[in-house]
């Protein structure tokens, strides 16, 4: 890990991730905050011998990278990575804190994933 002010580290990895009220087979990934940038992103996912969606400049924000969609030089591949979030914790402008995934709030979810610009606290980025 870079020195970069920000902690990443195995607590954030989740072997057998199971999206809230979700009955779908569990996968690897990774719970990140939307101010981590991108290469710490990177070195938490080798850590665990996975990698992530991700763009060419390491410097640039997750939040920031996802609103744009996350184009990627492997996107023909393996899609945006928008299209690869498995979970959002949201606060919302009455500040309730919402889950929002495939299987609860899925209007949320799919217009997060759509792109917003209210993407916040934290994602799980499938690997």
């Amino acid at each position: 890990m870079r020195d970069s002010g920000v902690v990443t580290n195995t607590s954030q990895w989740e072997s057998h991730f199971v999206a809230n009220g979700c009955l779908a087979a569990s996968t690897p990934a990774i719970n990140v905050a939307a101010g981590h940038r991108m290469f710490e992103i990177y070195d938490a996912a080798a850590a665990h011998g996975s990698m992530i969606i991700g763009g060419e400049d390491p410097d640039v924000g997750l939040g920031g990278y996802l609103t744009g969609g996350g184009h990627s030089p492997i996107s023909g591949a393996y899609g945006l990575a928008a299209d690869n979030v498995l979970e959002f914790e949201v606060v919302t402008p009455a500040g309730d804190i919402k889950t929002i995934n495939a299987c609860q709030n899925r209007d949320l979810f799919f217009a997060f994933r759509g792109v917003s610009a209210s993407i916040r606290p934290y994602c799980a980025l499938h690997h």
